[in-house]
């Protein structure tokens, strides 16, 4: 499915083609088949002219038509100069997400994106990617967690509405480890890595929803978005401590 993508956006994007990369799971080996995402970034060498990124959207709600994989693509369409160092103020591009394709800024959690893409270079197709990103730092990472906690978390803590979602409770959950792994060690963790860790580290009223969330699949949700609730506002309080 990669080089049947790949194949098509090289076509649609000509001289406009850098390369393409993955992030997520995919490259930090925690990939699941039964509930991961296959995240990916291609780069472009200019931002994109309106006619090519229209027919990237007609090839985006094609493919979302097909199988579950192509389903599961979740990316962005990054030029060579924004991709380089993190701009909260950059501009929208295009992007795709749960079958979804639209224009969007790079959020917060795009400084993570980039030292996963800059650390593990897991190339489909392109050149190193150590040339065209800046090193990320201990104290981006940090930020950025906090920036997506006031941006992403927070809001849905005061409208939980989200959390009803098919397998979104465990993937909050997860998340919430990561995001306190990321605040204490200053470095990024797959959410395997940061489950046994929040495991270890707090207190044994919260070890079944962790466990219980390292088991999701696609469509599972832990019973109580109360404790999931819970669960968010007392790593959220951590993070802000650490």
């Amino acid at each position: 499915m990669l080089r049947d993508l790949l194949e098509r956006i090289r076509h649609i994007l000509a001289e406009h083609f850098v390369g393409m990369y993955l992030y997520g799971s995919l490259a930090t080996g925690d990939f699941s088949p039964k509930r991961s995402d296959i995240d990916f970034v291609v780069v472009t060498g200019d931002h994109l002219p309106g006619p090519i990124i229209r027919k990237l959207k007609s090839m985006h709600l094609a493919l979302a038509a097909g199988s579950k994989w192509q389903r599961k693509l979740e990316g962005a369409y990054v030029p060579k100069a924004i991709i380089r160092r993190h701009d909260s103020q950059g501009p929208s591009l295009p992007t795709v997400n749960e079958g979804s394709f639209y224009m969007a800024p790079l959020g917060s959690d795009w400084v993570m994106q980039r030292k996963i893409l800059r650390d593990n270079e897991f190339s489909v197709y392109g050149p190193s990617l150590r040339n065209l990103i800046e090193p990320v730092g201990s104290e981006e990472l940090r930020a950025a967690v906090l920036g997506i906690i006031d941006t992403w978390w927070e809001p849905m803590l005061a409208d939980p509405s989200r959390l009803q979602s098919p397998g979104y409770q465990p993937f909050a959950v997860l998340s919430m480890c990561r995001s306190l792994y990321t605040m204490r060690k200053g470095e990024l963790a797959s959410k395997t890595r940061a489950a046994k860790c929040a495991m270890a580290t707090l207190p044994a009223e919260w070890s079944s929803l962790i466990d219980h969330a390292q088991q999701w699949g696609a469509g599972d949700n832990i019973e109580s978005i109360d404790q999931t609730a819970a669960f968010m506002r007392t790593v959220i309080e951590l993070c802000r401590m650490s």
